[in-house]
């Protein structure tokens, strides 16, 4: 039990809690409080999606340089799709 705990309290201590998956691990956090979890998987696919196209990106071989498209797609999709969701939640709110 105690070597489970000194893991888990290295990793505490080593994560950079300056970077955005903090803010991220926050938010998602409290929208699991609130029970939010349609936004909370619909945020969670668009990240594992993004970092999948992220992983397989082609080079282009002309010009040496990555293209982004895919991964920004997935993003801008993700994010649209929560939006939206979060719009709905919000009019029916207003509405009821």
């Amino acid at each position: 039990m105690e070597m489970l705990l000194n893991t888990a309290l290295m990793h505490v201590q080593t994560f950079d809690w300056q970077g955005p998956y903090t803010f991220l691990f926050l938010v998602l956090a409290i929208l699991a409080i609130f029970g939010r979890w349609g936004i909370i998987f619909t945020t969670l696919i668009t990240l594992l999606l993004g970092k999948i196209a992220h992983d397989l990106i082609v080079m282009d071989l002309q010009t040496s340089q990555a293209i982004i498209e895919v991964p920004l797609v997935i993003y801008c999709v993700g994010g649209i799709l929560i939006g939206l969701a979060v719009l709905v939640r919000f009019i029916r709110f207003m509405i009821l």
